[in-house]
C-alpha cells in the first residue's frame, strides 16, 4: 500500500469514528434531557405532597418574613436536597429546584444558583433542556413567573427583560435590583440568557 493510500485509510477511518462520535453524544444527551424531564415529573409530585402536608396558622407571620436571613427549608427526594418548584405560566413549565448547583445537579433539575426568594436576591440555573429552560429566550415582559418554598410560601414574579450575557460574565449575573433571574447557557455555552423579575404582589 501506498503512502497515499495509508493517508487515506487513517483520514477515512478517523471520519467513521469521529462520525459514531457525534452520535453517541447525541444520543447521551438526548437520554439525559429524558431523564431529567422523568425526574422533574417524579419530583413535582413529591413536593406538592410536601407543601400540602404544611399546616399554616393566618395568624402568624411566615418564618421567612420574621427572619430573611434563613435558610431555604428542603426536602431531600433520591439524595438531593430540593428547595420548591418554579412555574414558568406562559411555557406551562413547572420544575423542581434543587438546592446546591453543581455539574452533576444540572444534569437532573434547575438549580440554585444563589441567593433566596426572602432576600429577593434569588438566581436559578438550569440547563437549556426542552423540558427546563430552553424556552427561556422566549420569554416576554409581562410573563408571570412563581416559585414556591417547601413550606408552601408562594412568591410571584413577573418577567421585566431577558438579557444575553457573556459566558464569563459571572458578575453581573448578581448584579442590579432583580427579585429572580433565571438563567441557561446557549448551545455550544458561548452565552447564557438570563431572564430577569420583579415580585408582584401575591
Amino acid at each position: 500500500m501506498t503512502k497515499g493510500k495509508k493517508i487515506g485509510v487513517v483520514l477515512m477511518v478517523c471520519g467513521v469514528l469521529s462520525f459514531f462520535g457525534a452520535i453517541g453524544l447525541v444520543g447521551y444527551n438526548s437520554y439525559t434531557e429524558y431523564r431529567a424531564e422523568k425526574t422533574a415529573v417524579q419530583v413535582i409530585s413529591v413536593i406538592e405532597k410536601q407543601q400540602d402536608s404544611v399546616v399554616k396558622s393566618e395568624d402568624l407571620l411566615p418564618d421567612y418574613v420574621v427572619n430573611p436571613d434563613m435558610d431555604m427549608p428542603f426536602k431531600i427526594v433520591e439524595g438531593k436536597e430540593y428547595v420548591g418548584k418554579v412555574d414558568i405560566w406562559s411555557k406551562n413549565l413547572s420544575l423542581p429546584v434543587i438546592n446546591n448547583c453543581t455539574t452533576v445537579n444540572l444534569k437532573y433539575s434547575p438549580c440554585r444558583y444563589e441567593g433566596t426568594p426572602y432576600k429577593n436576591n434569588f438566581i436559578i440555573a438550569a440547563h437549556n433542556y426542552r423540558g427546563q429552560f430552553a424556552e427561556l429566550k422566549n420569554l416576554v415582559t409581562g410573563d408571570k413567573i412563581t416559585f414556591t418554598d417547601m413550606d408552601g410560601n408562594v412568591f410571584n414574579y413577573e418577567v421585566m427583560y431577558t438579557d444575553v450575557l457573556d459566558k464569563t460574565d459571572v458578575g453581573p449575573m448578581s448584579e442590579g435590583d432583580w427579585d429572580l433571574t433565571l438563567f441557561t447557557c446557549t448551545y455550544g455555552g458561548a452565552t447564557r440568557v438570563t431572564v430577569r423579575c420583579k415580585l408582584i404582589n401575591n
